[in-house]
């Protein structure tokens, strides 16, 4: 006979686990995630620890979708609080997905015995995971997707095992689960989760509602309504559950094929407190727990459909209360116990920064026995960031009117710039619910942006910072000032002056749309005097105006010297122009006003005609110097000469010399006068 042992190895160091971290986008400090960050993350992302003094904090700050399979976190440290902030992680089209949140891993293979060649050992090698780590208020929604075995939605197989003081809180999700998967937390978990709850179709076999199959955690105030269980399967817990316990918690789904109502079949050692089950009961099935299972206690638990287990359990029907399906249990109070503990469900901060209002989702009072108003002593307040620090860790002061609301004075120390980050929540085991039920230091709903209340400065020309300014530029320039502010701002102008004429970007650039001309003023009095009224707004929506005059000044027109008449043959045929010395440092240029007797291109001008031209020199301005012209008559007069037809004529090109030559500086007139044709 062939025995197979299992040899279990557990990497106790944690540098093992870091150094299987994914070469993905490292996050190194608390921030505050949107779907912009994580579309440009670089996946699996790596969250490194912080401290107990300064633990890392990742806030979701929006509901996200993420839809690849690498789309998951890879915890790197203890001392890391995950909050979804209330918010929902949605996974779209992701075929066995392995779990958003990884703390901790392990595998398995078979392997020959080197004891006995005819045999194999399973070795199981264990990666720990880091402790306190906190994931709460997040809600996981599975669109066309599922889990990869033995997984969970929110954390993968073997979260924090062997590690300590983790704990789930508020958390949900509603995909299906495979085989030895969580709804929460996939299989071989050792965590705490609380008030959290799995409201998907269907629980395969060996998995569980909150808990993956062989886990060994706790589970308070935990529910399923998953219609039904896959064989050895549990609303609570999955099958082989070692050492669980369940407090407070409940399930709904039918219970078929080995399955239990809170422990997955063949669990052993699980405890039971204040729970129930409501789904009807196949013949191998348990109310409670699994078919097989052995040890362990039940106490005042309930199971609405009949047995505990289907009688082959050993050991576990020592519990009290309740034993079998007891017409006398008052399934209301059993509810009552149930019912999740009173969260934050809003906080509204004041303009002036001096109040928040803080809202509960039911009554609070400061004692467990459900009386007494609340104290500034059970609220905690924490500031991060920013220039502003407060006066007191605890409010200044406490008022509500119906225990639902409560309104807190906040003192600080220095005035708000905006980028500081406050934190309500309640001071441990201070504050609870009429049953008696404490509220958690774990809050959704607490966290917001102080409001920016430092004075907004505007500096303009000559480096005014009142309520008016004035500038002087040279005409023909667009560019008037840039404007500054002591922190972010967007600008803009007003509509009470002459602002239709100017312009202004997002980095404070004040220009006219057209440069002024001192000779021909825009603006509606015809001076050349402008007023703009310049708009400063920052993140908190504070205003901040400046009216700004500028005054244009004249610019004297550049100095052309001046240019000669000059007179030309028609037989010249072109020429080029000399242009004038100026002060202006731009492009001189030439325009004919006779294109029948002449046309410009560049300095080359062409002679089209007999007759005269008026030739102007023309140059804009520049930074100096205005524009400025001058001009030359260009006088074209006609020869008659004989050409090679014996023809006369003031513009045949064919004329001849005295010897018959076509061409050249020599004709003859019809008297045989030998003449110049041309003046080169």
């Amino acid at each position: 006979m062939y025995i197979k042992i299992t040899r279990l190895i557990c990497l106790f160091s944690l540098l093992a686990f870091a150094n299987s971290v994914n070469a993905g986008t490292i996050i190194n400090s608390s921030v505050v995630l949107t779907q912009s960050d994580l579309n440009s993350y670089t996946w699996p992302v790596t969250i490194n620890g912080g401290t107990l003094a300064s633990p890392v904090v990742v806030t979701l700050g929006e509901d996200v979708v993420l839809s690849n399979t690498q789309n998951y976190f890879i915890l790197n440290g203890s001392y890391i609080n995950f909050n979804g902030n209330n918010h929902t992680v949605t996974i779209s089209g992701i075929g066995f997905y392995k779990g958003l949140i990884n703390n901790g891993s392990y595998q398995s293979s078979w392997v020959q015995d080197p004891n006995d060649p005819n045999d194999y050992i399973q070795e199981i090698t264990i990666v720990n995971g880091f402790s306190n780590i906190n994931i709460f208020n997040l809600t996981v929604n599975a669109i066309n997707s599922d889990l990869a075995s033995g997984q969970g939605w929110i954390g993968q197989s073997a979260f924090s095992i062997n590690a300590t003081n983790g704990v789930f809180e508020n958390c949900s999700s509603n995909g299906p689960i495979r085989q030895g998967s969580g709804g929460i937390v996939g299989e071989r978990t050792s965590v705490t989760v609380k008030s959290s709850s799995f409201f998907g179709n269907h629980i395969g076999g060996y998995a569980g509602g909150i808990f993956g199959e062989r886990s060994s955690g706790t589970a308070i105030s935990c529910y399923s309504l998953a219609p039904s269980l896959g064989n050895r399967g549990g609303g609570i817990f999955g099958g082989n559950a070692l050492n669980a316990t369940a407090i407070n918690s409940y399930a709904t789904s039918t219970i078929v094929g080995n399955s239990g109502g809170i422990f997955g079949g063949f669990s052993t050692n699980c405890n039971a407190s204040n729970c129930y089950s409501l789904g009807t009961i196949d013949p191998s099935g348990g109310g409670i727990y699994g078919r097989n299972s052995s040890g362990g206690s039940a106490t005042n638990c309930y199971s609405a459909n009949g047995n505990w287990n289907d009688g082959t359990a050993n050991g576990i029907l020592q519990g009290i209360g309740t034993i079998w399906n007891d017409p006398n249990t008052n399934l209301d109070t059993v509810n009552y116990n149930l019912k999740p503990s009173p969260t934050i469900v809003s906080t509204t901060l004041s303009s002036d920064n001096s109040e928040i209002v803080v809202t509960f989702s039911e009554s609070v009072y400061n004692s467990i026995s459900g009386v007494g108003s609340l104290e500034a002593t059970d609220f905690s307040l924490s500031i991060s960031g920013g220039a502003a620090n407060l006066a007191s860790t605890t409010p200044i002061s406490v008022t509500t009117l119906d225990n639902i609301s409560f309104t807190l004075g906040i003192e600080l120390t220095e005035l708000a710039n905006g980028n500081e980050i406050l934190t309500v929540k309640p001071t441990i085991n201070s504050i609870y619910s009429a049953l008696g039920q404490v509220v958690s230091v774990f809050q959704g709903s607490n966290t917001f942006k102080l409001y920016d209340l430092t004075p907004l400065v505007i500096t303009g020309p000559s480096l005014f910072t009142g309520a008016t300014s004035s500038i002087s530029i040279n005409e023909n320039i667009n560019e008037v000032h840039t404007f500054t502010a002591n922190k972010t701002v967007s600008w803009s102008l007003g509509t009470t002056y002459d602002e239709a004429l100017f312009s202004i970007n997002s980095s404070g650039d004040l220009a006219f749309k057209t440069a002024p001309d001192f000779e021909s003023p825009s603006n509606g009095l015809n001076t050349n005097s402008y007023v703009v009224d310049v708009i400063a707004t920052d993140a908190s929506s504070n205003i901040l105006n400046q009216t700004v005059t500028i005054t244009i000044d004249d610019v004297a027109p550049a100095v052309l010297s001046s240019l000669d008449p000059v007179s030309k043959t028609y037989f010249d045929g072109s020429y080029t122009i000399i242009p004038p010395t100026s002060s202006n440092s731009n492009l001189v240029t030439f325009t004919s006003s006779n294109p029948l007797v002449a046309t410009v291109s560049g300095t080359s001008v062409t002679i089209t005609g007999i007759g005269s031209t008026t030739i102007t020199a023309s140059q804009t301005f520049d930074a100096t110097y205005d524009n400025a012209a001058t001009s030359y008559t260009l006088t074209v007069v006609g020869i008659s000469v004989v050409t090679k037809q014996g023809t006369i004529s003031e513009t045949d090109f064919s004329y001849i010399d005295r010897n018959g030559k076509i061409g050249g500086a020599t004709s003859i007139t019809k008297n045989g006068k030998i003449i110049e044709v041309q003046s080169l």
